[in-house]
């Protein structure tokens, strides 16, 4: 058997490690049943990842025929148009975009899913 062949031998036989409790914010050792929740605060914003290159179409049109720049995407997405005759309803013609859109937070050019 060669060094390589041992060597490799080796890193099979080796067990994963195990994960570890870690403290409890009221000072247990992992097993305590604290209700104490830890919050994350991040300053960002929310955008939106189109999954299908049609989908990237649609919007790139839309924000066209809406005259806004194509990363404007709160003003294709908030857009509304009244409903025909006296009817008070209004239509968002584009929120199915937002709604197949992938949406990622961005945090300091750090992207995050």
């Amino acid at each position: 058997m060669t060094t390589r062949d041992q060597a490799n031998q080796e890193i099979t036989n080796q067990q994963p490690a195990q994960p570890q409790p870690q403290d409890c914010a009221c000072g247990g050792n992992g097993s305590c049943n604290c209700n104490t929740p830890s919050y994350v605060y991040a300053i960002g914003q929310y955008r939106p990842f189109f999954s299908s290159l049609g989908l990237q179409n649609e919007f790139t049109a839309a924000a066209s025929a809406l005259n806004v720049k194509p990363d404007d995407y709160y003003a294709v997405f908030s857009y509304t148009v009244n409903a025909p005759g006296n009817s008070p309803l209004t239509v968002k013609p584009y929120a199915y975009l937002a709604e197949q859109a992938c949406w990622y937070f961005v945090s300091q050019t750090l992207a995050t899913i």
